[in-house]
């Protein structure tokens, strides 16, 4: 059977090897100026295109050289691993991220036997939290190198789009607190309710201050235009000054003050 691909060597770009696909023509640089190993590559490109089905098992068992698990390690202990790395409050979060109805088919898989559709699958099926925990666990895994290289490439990954938040109703409250069995949570929601309720009568209280105040200044700019507006009001306060004057006390038969 002829292969695909064979071996050659350019003296004119420093003795490096090359290899040639006989089928498209092209040629691709090995990057090595080693005989040996540019024919180990070369072989192997040509197993891999003899023998397809076997091309797994053959990583396999080049990379069970340097990881003698990495054929039988599952996403559930690359889970557990990575929890035992968290503490506290985190390492419960990473718990109950395990349980996600999504992630929870993809733990039973080997790592290095996943594909990349197996993952988009999981975060299809699943929420913004899949999105977040499943994306950290396969990064975890690369960077152990438990993967060689990423199953879904950086810019790939769905983007996160977070549902609106918004505050609960006093209505939701209230069901909230009639649901609840604890007396001191009852207590303490009942005591937050009733502030709540007073905080809500002063900002009502003070929104009606406002309104009746700026209703008494537009009544009483009506009035004053209907009154005559500004030149009416100029006269009105002339003749209240006319009125409140006094006149000058005149000298009697016409004497000199001075005098």
């Amino acid at each position: 059977m002829k292969t695909r691909f064979r071996l050659i060597r350019r003296g004119i770009r420093g003795g490096l090897f090359y290899c040639v696909d006989t089928h498209t023509r092209k040629r691709v640089s090995l990057r090595t100026h080693d005989e040996d190993s540019a024919k180990q590559i070369v072989l192997a490109k040509n197993q891999a295109e003899r023998q397809p089905v076997l091309n797994l098992q053959i990583a396999k068992a080049y990379i069970a050289g340097t990881d003698s698990g990495i054929a039988t390690r599952t996403w559930q202990q690359a889970m557990d691993a990575l929890i035992a790395t968290k503490q506290d409050a985190n390492q419960r979060r990473w718990q109950s991220a395990a349980k996600d109805k999504a992630i929870k088919p993809l733990l039973s898989c080997v790592i290095i036997e996943t594909r990349g559709e197996t993952i988009l699958d999981a975060l299809r099926n699943g929420t913004v939290s899949t999105n977040v925990f499943l994306r950290r666990l396969h990064n975890f895994c690369v960077d152990m190198n438990w993967l060689p290289w990423p199953l879904v490439p950086k810019r790939q990954w769905p983007e996160l789009r977070f549902k609106e938040k918004r505050a609960i109703t006093l209505e939701e409250h209230q069901r909230i607190v009639a649901a609840e069995v604890n007396p001191e949570r009852k207590a303490l929601d009942a005591q937050a309710a009733q502030r709540k309720r007073r905080e809500e009568e002063r900002a009502a209280e003070v929104q009606r201050r406002e309104i009746a105040q700026r209703e008494a200044r537009e009544a009483a700019i009506n009035d004053f235009w209907q009154a005559g507006g500004p030149v009416t009001a100029l006269a009105r306060c002339s003749q209240q000054r006319q009125q409140r004057s006094v006149p000058f006390p005149q000298p009697e038969n016409g004497s000199d003050r001075s005098g």
